[in-house]
């Protein structure tokens, strides 16, 4: 596997219009390997000196749920450039992500029609599933 680097996420969907929002908190995952047909594996570690574990939650930190979703949104940026979520189709979490957890995300990046479509099952270091996440990501015009 080889590590890659990304521009943080700059706009959010809402609806059908697009707001600026300030760039994502969660990085790039630290590594990503492309497969066949459109499948990838990537690699996020759990950083427990993050300033946002503090506050999430005081005493028992827990990565928060929607760094998880960041994190399936960034590998697609990665894989497809200019990205933005349109819609999370599915988010299912099922065992919390503690700091120092090594994550794996696993699944397949299909573009379709103007479209991406990414799916992932996320699990830690011991095979325990953490969660899965759809996403629908529309591409964003780059100006040249």
């Amino acid at each position: 596997m080889s590590e890659l680097a990304s521009e943080p996420v700059a706009q959010a969907s809402l609806g059908a219009r697009a707001l600026p929002i300030a760039p994502s908190p969660v990085p790039p995952v630290d590594i990503l390997e492309w497969l066949l047909d459109g499948r990838y594996v990537a690699q996020r570690r759990v950083d427990a000196d993050d300033p946002y574990l503090a506050g999430h939650y005081p005493g028992r930190p827990i990565y928060p749920g929607v760094f998880l979703v960041e994190s399936v949104a960034a590998v697609a940026r990665q894989l497809a450039g200019s990205v933005r979520v349109r819609a999370v189709r599915s988010a299912r979490f099922s065992a919390p992500a503690f700091p120092g957890d090594v994550l794996t995300l696993r699944g397949a990046c299909v573009e379709r029609h103007g479209t991406v479509d990414i799916d992932a099952r996320i699990v830690n270091q011991h095979g325990t599933g953490v969660a899965r996440v759809a996403l629908t990501l529309d591409r964003v015009a780059v100006a040249p």
